[in-house]
């Protein structure tokens, strides 16, 4: 058949192509399998679920292997959550010993399909390796794919990167904006030294102390994005080939933003975020919210890192949307999180245990290293997708830091990584509630 000839570069051929369904009532209806292009196609039940068993040789233990095949639906009832593609790793029996879903995709060479892919290492030493390719639950339309390739791969290099967070001790001397910026430069000299390649300090660091501001006060506060003033944080990344990322008070034309900043180890502006959810202060201030959630790669691990400030901690769409559009680390500028900072009323007070619960888990959800930075240092650190806690600082150290592998793939006792396993049970189609569905419109 035609998937099997196409034998290029070292691809590896099928050595069988098996229809597959968990019971005939839900069976879809297949194509035949020596055509170039195997389709499935609803057979009427809201239920109907199955397809194709590409099943592989599976190399040896520690093996790992390139996957990739080109997917077009029609009139499917969820579009591309109504397919499938997994990867089962069987012993000799035919039992599953490892599994995992394969849920990223690109565009394929032309637009109608879709190329699913990922990477399978032969972790188990498994007999078999079998890739299923599935229609799922719509009692509607067809599923087609052409091009399955499973290729032989080196295993992916470390992709080690040195996470900090970093604070300043204040003094009771007068605050100006030009006194912390010394202040915070210091520290990242600090943090430079001690080798960090990724460095996240706390929010608004040019106008955090300063008497506070409304209306106009602010606006003279704020800074523009770039300027002169960001200068000498460009030339500190530089001369230690460290990103830094923190937060000010940006003035835009007759606008104020709470904006992140990201400057790459190069010394250039990477990316500029602009605070999406507000504190009511910050409201009743005149601060304008961003739109959007900006993702880019950085560094020589390829790091692809995002930002959320302070307040849309609280929002775990903040951390989610992000992790959707590929984010691996994500760096938090915070004052302080309301949920950790005690419930008497007017008195708050951190908690670290509640402090650590959230940030932990808001790295646990969206499986990416969390970098938070305190104003006040206490419960600054490093969070990773697995829970743990790399790195947390007392107060006392103004940078903690902790060194991590982006390549890393912590996994779940069914063989999948955790983040494989998050994005490809997801099902989109029905969050509309998330996305403003419940609300009224006029």
């Amino acid at each position: 058949m035609a998937i099997d000839a196409s034998q290029t570069g070292g691809a590896i051929a099928p050595v069988a192509v098996r229809q597959w369904a968990p019971r005939d009532e839900v069976a879809p209806r297949l194509g035949e399998p020596g055509q170039e292009v195997l389709s499935a196609s609803s057979n009427g039940s809201e239920g109907c679920i199955g397809g194709w068993d590409l099943v592989y040789p599976p190399g040896e233990v520690g093996a790992h292997f390139a996957f990739g095949v080109d997917v077009r639906w029609e009139g499917v009832r969820d579009g591309f959550e109504s397919t499938a593609v997994e990867a089962i790793w069987q012993d000799a029996a035919g039992r599953v010993v490892d599994w995992a879903p394969l849920w990223e995709w690109a565009p394929a060479a032309d637009g109608d399909w879709v190329r699913m892919h990922g990477m399978l290492p032969n972790v188990s030493g498994a007999a078999w390796l079998v890739v299923r390719l599935s229609l799922r639950w719509s009692p509607t339309g067809r599923v087609c794919w052409r091009a399955a390739r499973l290729d032989p791969v080196a295993r992916p290099e470390p992709r080690r990167l040195r996470l900090g967070a970093a604070h300043v001790q204040f003094t009771a001397e007068e605050q100006t904006l030009e006194r912390h910026a010394a202040r915070f430069l210091k520290v990242c000299e600090e943090a430079g030294r001690a080798g960090v390649d990724l460095l996240c300090l706390p929010e608004v660091i040019l106008s955090w102390g300063l008497p506070h501001a409304r209306g106009a006060a602010l606006y003279d506060q704020a800074v523009e994005i770039p300027g002169p003033w960001m200068e000498p944080f460009c030339a500190c990344a530089r001369r230690h080939g460290m990103a830094i990322g923190f937060s000010v008070q940006e003035r835009a034309a007759e606008l104020v933003h709470n904006a992140g900043v990201l400057i790459d180890a190069d010394g250039r502006l990477a990316a500029r975020y602009r605070k999406v959810h507000l504190a009511h202060q910050e409201v009743w201030q005149g601060v304008t919210p961003g739109r959007e959630f900006p993702v880019v790669e950085i560094g020589p691990a390829r790091a692809r890192v995002a930002m959320n400030i302070c307040m849309d901690s609280s929002e775990a769409e903040s951390a989610r949307l992000p992790a959707r559009l590929g984010a691996e680390v994500l760096l938090l500028p915070i004052m302080g999180d309301h949920r950790s900072d005690g419930r008497a009323r007017a008195a708050p007070r951190f908690d670290p245990e509640r402090w650590q619960l959230i940030q932990r888990m808001r790295a646990m959800d969206n499986y990416l290293y969390l970098v938070a930075a305190r104003n006040h240092g206490e419960g600054s650190g490093v969070f990773g997708p697995d829970g743990s806690v790399p790195a947390l600082g007392d107060g006392s150290a103004a940078v903690v830091h902790a060194d991590v592998d982006l390549a890393g793939r912590e996994q779940s006792w069914s063989g999948a990584p955790f983040r494989d396993v998050g994005w490809a049970v997801r099902r989109e189609c029905l969050y509309g509630a998330l996305s403003g569905g419940t609300l009224p419109r006029l």
